[in-house]
């Protein structure tokens, strides 16, 4: 073996295994980011989520104390619980559709209820803490 090839050895192995061990590393630390961020995005869709049946109520309300007929208050809160319905539910697919593969096991849900489900267990591990 020529002089000095040993040595050339040991460098390349040493810069493959940095490699591999600085890749390591970062895929746990975007790993730990994307699971933060995915809370994150849920608890925000959560109040979102409730403030918005709360403005819906307050429309009901008014609708009513202005004199709107109940049956055309109810087709109207048929309607906005449809279109709330759809909106949770796309809300959810276009995550789980974009969310990057690499990371597409940190989505333990697979519609509004069970994400709303992580966001309740989610709580329930930071009140344990």
């Amino acid at each position: 073996m020529p002089e000095g090839m040993n040595e050339f050895l040991w460098f390349i192995l040493g810069v493959f295994s940095y490699r591999i061990v600085s890749g390591l590393f970062q895929y746990g630390q975007l790993a730990v980011l994307f699971e933060e961020q995915l809370h994150h995005i849920l608890k925000l869709l959560d109040i979102l989520s409730k403030d918005l049946d709360t403005v819906l109520e307050m429309k009901y309300s008014v609708m009513k104390d202005t004199g709107t007929h109940d049956e055309e208050v109810k087709i109207i809160q048929d309607t906005d619980d449809k279109l709330l319905k759809i909106w949770k539910e796309m809300t959810i697919a276009r995550i789980i559709t974009y969310w990057p593969k690499l990371y597409k096991k940190l989505l333990q849900f697979n519609n509004w209820s069970e994400a709303m489900k992580q966001v309740r267990d989610f709580k329930k591990k930071v009140v344990a803490k």
